[in-house]
């Protein structure tokens, strides 16, 4: 029982902060919108080049949602921790947490788009069931790393700073996992 206690006041600690700081996660959430939407206008753009074979590739590998899957959901989501962990270990590199998010975001936009390629009945319900899922993630996961006052540390010492961030992460990659493989898997059974 105390888990779920544990759990439920640091969904409550993160957003006191969001409300403490509305204008930073408002900025934080613009940021997060605006590399998707890139992704999606770079994915258009690409006229059939690498980027556009490569995320379709990925997208038509997305419906069977294998352990090839599940593996490129866990290996994202451990790299965007080290990034943000290494954005937060000194002054200067605070800020780089802005590109980290971007670049996260315009590969969520283009693997969106490549998926209504693929199918878009399947896209729409990949978008209301996973994008939206991911999006906040990243939004809060971001918000996280703004929050963090930018000191100079050790890397050990910004991974041990940073459970607000492993929390969100981590909440965010089990909730996408359940949808993808869960939630989306019925809706497809059912279709």
């Amino acid at each position: 029982m105390g888990f779920f206690v544990s759990i439920k006041y640091k969904f409550c600690d993160i957003f006191c902060k969001v409300r403490e700081r509305r204008w930073t996660f408002v900025f934080c959430a613009a940021v997060t919108l605006i590399g998707f939407i890139l992704g999606i206008v770079f994915f258009c753009i690409s006229n059939y080049g690498w980027w556009y074979y490569n995320r379709c590739s990925y997208a038509s590998k997305l419906p069977e949602a294998g352990f090839g899957v599940f593996m490129s959901y866990l290996f994202a989501c451990v790299v965007l921790y080290l990034l943000y962990a290494l954005c937060n270990m000194t002054r200067v590199t605070h800020y780089l947490t802005f590109f980290v998010n971007l670049v996260a975001c315009i590969y969520c936009g283009a693997t969106t788009a490549a998926v209504f390629v693929y199918s878009t009945v399947w896209g729409i319900m990949y978008v209301i069931t996973v994008v939206l899922i991911w999006l906040t993630t990243m939004c809060f996961a971001y918000f996280c790393c703004m929050i963090e006052p930018p000191v100079c540390r050790s890397f050990t010492e910004s991974i041990c700073d940073s459970k607000e961030l492993q929390f969100v992460l981590f909440v965010g990659f089990v909730c996408k996992i359940i949808s993808m493989f869960v939630i989306l898997k019925i809706l497809t059974m059912l279709i």
